[in-house]
């Protein structure tokens, strides 16, 4: 009896736990400063201004993160804590298609823990205090990977930025022939349409509100860009890769690393043709160019590869066993910042030949650069960076620029192992006559047609 009432007061008091093969657990830390950039233009004589400079915006410096979680299913237990303290932060139960907030300060290492898949929305800065930003990353399904059939989100949908008004769809990927239809949290049908494999759907959404979408066949759901991309076979090591290039007046790039050398294409989703093709060096990383401004398009390498754009605040993660080549983009000539690696279970991480042994919940500092990463346990890896412009503050000293804001999905550790085996990815060119060849046989008709009437006329003539 004794034993029985002490395990409800732990659980009374908010220290209950789930079971380990129940656990789904997702890592991550608060960067210590965040804040937006104004312009200061000092009046200068003569009515001439002159010495301009960046300072601290009024009111963007961030004190703490935002951690939305959003119910997968229904009766998710979930609870919050700070790292390496294991601090309670929150508990709470949420259902599907209903999100809670914890706010987690500045500087502070978390972890979530759920009984069931959730998407946990991490995002931080002025304008998403205001709602008025929008998110780059991939949304998981509710099965925890990044392929599914059903998906429940948030419409991070940027209604205003420094510049103006504009809207950033998400978008839709088929991996196999599907009919979907969107509803929102009040189970009202919004929309309903039909893809064939490869093919992409925009979807245009209420500001701020969480949806659900469902699917016949496996489709994989994201937004404008992608730190680092999910693999369509599971995870974050692959050779094929849906992306979106980003808005702006030149081509986009991506950047691509791989332990051995590789043959990589780039497809156009919308005209079904190769646009671009790189060789990759092993133990190298290589830039993959040639996509427009918001086309989207498929990368297909024929040997494993990672592929991302780099900046910001992104996740990468390592199933058990898998080695990688990974760009951390949180050092450079014009930026600065830092990486963790979060280990879920006891695990020995190998950065660049280094060995290094790691507890359950233990994180490792990784320098930025290219590094060859392994672990014998799934790993998650997060990545901040941002720009290293000199600025100076409000009392006149001099610091470094930071992010003004961010938001990304967190994967679960769990979910690096989910792999889909089965599932049959179509090329983006169907097989069938080709129209290079139908194109060549209508001009060689056109030429023997021609040619004909020729030798008729010279035959009428003599």
């Amino acid at each position: 009896m004794l034993i029985l009432a002490s395990l409800f007061v732990l659980s009374f008091n908010g220290l209950m736990r789930v079971s380990a093969q129940e656990e789904h657990v997702y890592y991550g830390f608060v960067p210590r400063e965040v804040w937006g950039l104004a312009i200061v233009y000092p009046p200068g004589g003569g009515g001439w201004v002159h010495h301009p400079y960046y300072q601290i915006a009024a009111g963007t410096e961030m004190t703490r993160a935002s951690l939305l979680i959003i119910g997968d299913h229904d009766g998710t237990s979930v609870s919050v804590y700070a790292l390496p303290s294991k601090q309670l932060l929150g508990q709470f139960t949420v259902d599907r298609l209903e999100g809670k907030t914890i706010r987690v300060s500045n500087g502070t290492l978390f972890k979530v823990v759920s009984d069931k898949p959730t998407t946990v929305i991490f995002m931080g800065g002025n304008a998403y205090e205001q709602k008025q930003a929008f998110i780059s990353a991939f949304f998981p399904s509710v099965d925890g990977g990044y392929v599914g059939r059903e998906f429940v989100f948030l419409a991070i949908e940027t209604q205003y930025f420094p510049g103006g008004w504009t809207n950033q769809p998400y978008r839709v990927y088929a991996l196999e022939d599907s009919q979907l239809a969107l509803w929102d949290a009040n189970g009202s049908k919004i929309k309903e349409f039909k893809l064939s494999a490869n093919q992409v759907e925009e979807l245009t959404l209420s500001h701020w509100a969480i949806y659900r979408l469902e699917s016949t066949g496996r489709v994989m759901l994201g937004s404008m860009g992608s730190p680092y991309y999910p693999a369509m076979n599971g995870g974050f090591v692959g050779r094929r890769f849906y992306v979106v290039a980003g808005v702006g007046p030149y081509p986009w790039s991506f950047y691509a690393t791989g332990l051995q050398d590789a043959k990589i294409d780039v497809w156009d989703l919308e005209f079904k043709r190769k646009i671009y093709d790189a060789k990759l060096a092993a133990m190298m990383n290589v830039s993959v160019e040639g996509i427009k401004s918001g086309a989207d398009a498929l990368i297909e390498s024929d040997t494993p590869i990672v592929l991302g754009e780099g900046g910001g605040l992104s996740y990468f993660g390592l199933a058990a066993g898998q080695t990688a080549y990974v760009h951390v983009s949180a050092q450079g000539p014009t930026t600065d910042g830092e990486a963790c690696l979060f280990a879920y279970k006891e695990t020995t991480v190998t950065v660049d030949d280094v060995a290094v042994k790691l507890s359950p919940d233990e994180i490792l500092t990784v320098p930025g650069g290219l590094h060859k990463l392994s672990a014998t346990e799934n790993v998650l890896l997060e990545s901040v960076s941002w720009d290293s412009t000199p600025i100076l503050t409000v009392d006149g000293l001099q610091k470094i620029g930071r992010m003004s804001a961010f938001a990304t999905v967190i994967p679960s550790a769990q979910s690096l192992s989910i792999t889909y085996q089965d599932l049959q990815l179509k090329p983006v060119v169907q097989e069938g006559l080709p129209w290079m060849l139908i194109a060549g046989a209508v001009a060689v008709l056109a030429v023997g047609v021609g040619a004909a009437v020729y030798f008729l006329k010279m035959r009428r003539r003599s």
